[in-house]
């Protein structure tokens, strides 16, 4: 009878490490993804040349996936030319539910 409560506290044990595991991973593959949501984002707005479409696009598209983008416009003039500049920030949802974690994560950048 002892084996028995023994391998089944085990057993308990070994599936609650393994429902941790899979959280923490699952929370990481979160995290990646928005991340490289955030760089391919600025990569798009930047090749395009700061176009108003494509930052429109991307804030549409960050909306789909459940992030939220702003741009601010921060060009700057440099011996009498205008430099093109965006600040981007990034919020995203983060949270392990096995850890009662939950909060949002900001992400910045600067685009020159």
């Amino acid at each position: 009878m002892r084996t028995i409560l023994s391998t089944f506290m085990i057993v308990i044990v070994l599936a609650f490490a393994a429902f941790g595991s899979f959280s923490l991973v699952f929370a990481n593959v979160k995290v990646t993804n928005a991340e490289n949501f955030f760089e391919s984002a600025c990569s798009e707005m930047e090749n395009c040349y700061y176009d108003e479409d494509v930052i429109e696009k991307c804030i549409a598209k960050a909306d789909e996936e459940g992030y939220k983008l702003s741009v601010v416009d921060e060009s700057y003039d440099l011996y009498g030319e205008k430099v093109p500049a965006l600040y981007v920030k990034m919020t995203y949802p983060f949270s392990i539910p096995l850890f009662n974690v939950s909060k949002d994560i900001e992400i910045n950048g600067y685009i020159n």
